[in-house]
């Protein structure tokens, strides 16, 4: 298994990091739990064999260019031929700037972006397509593609930009009402406008952040595990536990028992 991080060359605001992922014959059958960082994803398989998505007892397969929208929790993926992925981890916005598509509708789940959006299929189709063999220069090439659509920017989009920061700034580690103080808007509005532009509401969001910022700094720091459950205000282990099933399909124990190549790479650990 191969997962690099390509060169982001521009920056853009739009695309946090762009990403191949290679599975040869020799890792087959391949299998991984995917721990989710709470964005949305547009990723294309090159292979024979669609992947396998498995959510509880969901299965899903994927071909071609898909829309992942912001998954709550854990899942699994199964791929069972050799293949090649180039995928794009995009700003918890960005969908919604490209397409003005209410982003709930692919809340825990995923989405054929030539179906459901075929406009934003038509200009980034190509850019993958070229980049198969040369993935060096595909973040160049997308970053081009999406700067010539017109964006949908209003206030509410600033307004849900402005309570994200907040919310990675504070490492998840803050509530609703102390948001709405600083962006000056209403839970109410900004619980629904969250939903529709991000795809999930904004207290998920904001549980789901905390937990991915906890792991994310113990796989770098490796601090006391009490310590971290504390630090990351759980007061108690069993709510500590049931968060860590809930985003991982296990226990904490069984968590860090095994390696994640994966989940280590994609969390920048």
């Amino acid at each position: 298994m191969r997962f690099e991080f390509l060169d982001m060359a521009p920056r853009t605001p739009l695309v946090e990091d762009t990403y191949v992922l290679e599975i040869t014959k020799e890792d087959l059958p391949y299998e991984s739990l995917i721990v989710q960082r709470g964005i949305s994803h547009m990723f294309r398989f090159f292979s024979k064999a669609p992947h396998r998505v498995l959510r509880g007892k969901e299965l899903t397969e994927l071909r071609g260019i898909q829309i992942q929208g912001p998954n709550y929790g854990a899942f699994k993926v199964e791929i069972l031929e050799p293949s090649f992925t180039i995928g794009v981890c995009l700003h918890p916005t960005t969908m919604f700037k490209l397409t003005g598509k209410d982003m709930s509708y692919v809340y825990n789940g995923f989405a054929s972006l030539e179906e459901h959006c075929p406009k934003l299929f038509e200009t980034v189709s190509p850019v993958f397509k070229e980049s198969k063999n040369d993935p060096s220069l595909f973040s160049e090439r997308f970053y081009t593609a999406i700067e010539q659509l017109d964006l949908k920017i209003n206030q509410r989009t600033k307004d849900v930009d402005e309570a994200i920061r907040i919310i990675h700034e504070n490492k998840g580690l803050i509530n609703i009402k102390d948001i709405t103080d600083k962006v000056a808007i209403t839970s109410k509005t900004l619980n629904y406008q969250f939903k529709k532009i991000v795809g999930i509401t904004i207290g998920r969001y904001i549980r789901q952040y905390r937990f991915i910022s906890l792991i994310t700094q113990y796989q770098q720091e490796e601090i006391d595990f009490y310590e971290m459950m504390y630090k990351y205000n759980y007061y108690d282990s069993s709510h500590f536990t049931k968060d860590f099933h809930f985003f991982t399909m296990q226990s904490p124990k069984e968590y860090f028992k095994k390696d994640y190549p994966l989940i280590n790479k994609y969390l920048k650990a």
